[in-house]
């Protein structure tokens, strides 16, 4: 009983300084790090625009840096819709919506850690966590309001509906699955390379007719 209890102490002691491992590196001097250049200027411009008409759009912002045969690219909607709610909360202050994008950064590895370790084990869990704490990328990258940020909470939430599926598979779960693979192909073009992933698994668990309804 006192080894379990002793386990179970340093266990919580391990996720809070975990925690407070992930929010110091990410907010520590947020304001010298912050990354604000011209797409994210261009997202929180339309963003704006998009409210103060209160208008619908499907056109999401161009991509400023690349053409195709002369042609612009754009990105989805998605962008702005999940931009507006974080600019209206951080009343359109770049530094503060920074600060929420390292909160929905830390949901996301939460959950993957949370899926994870119900899946193989708390230690391999707890391990995902701390890398995705302290990962140089994950940590630069939560100073941008963008991608990879929106991408990154939307894949790990398709990885914890799989989970979920894995042990109820209900058309519900793969309904979800299919909304969220949705948003994120709008995000970037990479996701259209992780959706056959999820395809393969779960056809591997689960009859075909299920992998349909997730493809519709």
């Amino acid at each position: 009983m006192f080894t379990k209890n002793l386990r179970n102490r340093l266990l919580i002691l391990t996720v809070i300084l975990g925690i407070a491992l992930f929010f110091f590196l990410r907010l520590y001097r947020l304001s010298d790090r912050l990354n604000f250049y011209r797409d994210t200027a261009d997202l929180l411009g339309m963003t704006r625009e998009v409210w103060k008409e209160k208008r619908i759009t499907a056109l999401g912002p161009m991509v400023l840096t690349t053409e195709v045969n002369g042609r612009s690219i754009f990105y989805g909607s998605f962008y702005i819709y999940a931009t507006l709610p974080l600019a209206l909360i951080a009343n359109w202050n770049p530094l503060y919506m920074s600060a929420l994008v390292t909160i929905a950064q830390f949901i996301s590895i939460a959950l993957a850690s949370f899926a994870l370790s119900k899946r193989v084990g708390r230690g391999l869990g707890l391990l995902f966590f701390f890398l995705g704490a302290t990962f140089p990328a994950f940590v630069n990258y939560s100073n941008w309001i963008w991608n990879p940020n929106y991408g990154m909470i939307l894949t790990f939430l398709a990885i914890f509906v799989i989970e979920t599926i894995l042990r109820k598979p209900k058309s519900l779960y793969f309904t979800l699955l299919g909304v969220l693979t949705g948003l994120t192909l709008q995000l970037h073009w990479l996701y259209w390379l992780v959706v056959p992933l999820f395809a393969v698994y779960i056809l591997g668990k689960y009859k075909i007719k299920n992998l349909l309804f997730f493809a519709l």
